[in-house]
């Protein structure tokens, strides 16, 4: 039988063993947000409460200063947490803060009741989209444009890219592609496909417009 100090020593042992579990679920808890990490990462309890910054969060606040890194959470933080998924649920968003705009991505651990979020700084890319978009504008004005002036004259107007694909035509071309190729065509079609069907003249178009797309001229 046991006496009343071993069981006393093992209860100790038991104590301080479990003690070391816990440490050790501390230290791989905070394992999972690595310094080096370049995204931005946040960890807040139930209550919205900071729990953990990395390095570049830290650095996101100070440009961003004066500011509170609860900006960062879920407008329904309660409700985010409470719709719960296998283990971890995870939604996305998008923040605007100022003149930056973040992409998060909101993770809920169960384990430890608490949100990390990862805040892509995105601000370069919607720059880049909103440009593109204006580009894109500007090129429809300018079709809208020709269409209008070479309404209801012979003039035929088309453009492709370099995989010979539509990128316009005006109705005068659409016409006359038709008469031609017995096809009804559209924008983001291939022109060597149009003529698939006809082998000899695809070889001609396929020289023409290739000497085109290299930036020579032809007739």
């Amino acid at each position: 039988m046991k006496t009343d100090q071993e069981a006393s020593t093992i209860e100790q042992l038991q104590r301080e063993i479990a003690s070391l579990r816990q440490q050790n679920e501390v230290y791989r808890h905070q394992a999972a947000f690595p310094q080096l990490n370049p995204v931005p990462i946040f960890e807040f309890d139930r209550y919205g409460q900071v729990v953990y910054l990395n390095h570049a969060a830290q650095q996101t606040l100070n440009q961003l200063a004066p500011i509170d890194a609860r900006i960062f959470l879920p407008d329904r933080l309660e409700e985010s947490i409470n719709r719960e998924q296998d283990n971890v649920l995870q939604s996305f968003t998008e923040l605007q803060i100022n003149d930056q705009i973040f992409e998060e991505t909101i993770a809920h651990s169960k384990e430890y009741d608490t949100v990390r979020i990862y805040a892509n700084n995105i601000t370069q890319h919607r720059l880049a989209e909103q440009a593109l978009n204006v580009k894109k504008l500007e090129l429809i004005q300018t079709q809208e444009f020709l269409e209008a002036v070479t309404k209801g004259t012979d003039v035929i107007i088309a453009s492709i890219d370099l995989n010979f694909c539509y990128t316009y035509f005006n109705q005068a071309y659409q016409e006359e592609l038709k008469r031609l190729s017995g096809k009804d065509i559209e924008r983001g079609m291939n022109i060597l496909d149009v003529f698939s069907h006809l082998p000899d003249q695809q070889k001609i178009i396929a020289r023409e417009w290739g000497l085109v797309l290299q930036g020579e001229s032809t007739n």
